[in-house]
């Protein structure tokens, strides 16, 4: 019995121009929700462990997801909003890349086709609606 290949897409600088974590942090700081210097700075060294290889998942997770305790997540959800529209939405690269995924995946569904993915280190809570965008409904974050 033959499977069909997965397809993956992946979103910081592929599908989205710039990395979702950052464009988090500096929404946060733009929004006057966390004492920049700090966030800055940990974000800054954890990009830099990233691309280096050397990240501790852990820690990686404690910043970014230590975000979301500043509130409850229905507090969050108008800033959810606005970070999907003013900072993911316009970074999509060219555009066009989201609009081709979408018609990819509308192509894939009707044949019956290839399991598709949507990868990102970002979390489903940041990037959850914008996988909805193209509709997507498998998104690993």
């Amino acid at each position: 019995m033959s499977h069909p290949p997965l397809v993956l897409f992946d979103l910081d600088h592929t599908l989205l121009q710039g990395d979702s974590d950052q464009l988090w942090c500096d929404f946060l700081v733009e929004q006057h929700l966390v004492d920049a210097e700090p966030l800055m700075s940990a974000s800054r060294d954890m990009e830099r462990d990233y691309k280096a290889g050397t990240v501790d998942v852990s820690a990686f997770c404690e910043l970014y997801m230590g975000t979301l305790c500043l509130m409850d997540a229905a507090a969050w959800q108008p800033l959810r909003e606005r970070f999907l529209q003013q900072c993911i939405l316009p970074r999509q690269l060219l555009n066009s890349s989201f609009r081709r995924l979408s018609c990819a995946i509308s192509r894939l569904k009707k044949a019956s086709a290839s399991p598709h993915r949507i990868s990102t280190g970002a979390s489903a809570f940041q990037l959850g609606m914008g996988s909805r965008q193209v509709q997507l409904e498998n998104l690993d974050a």
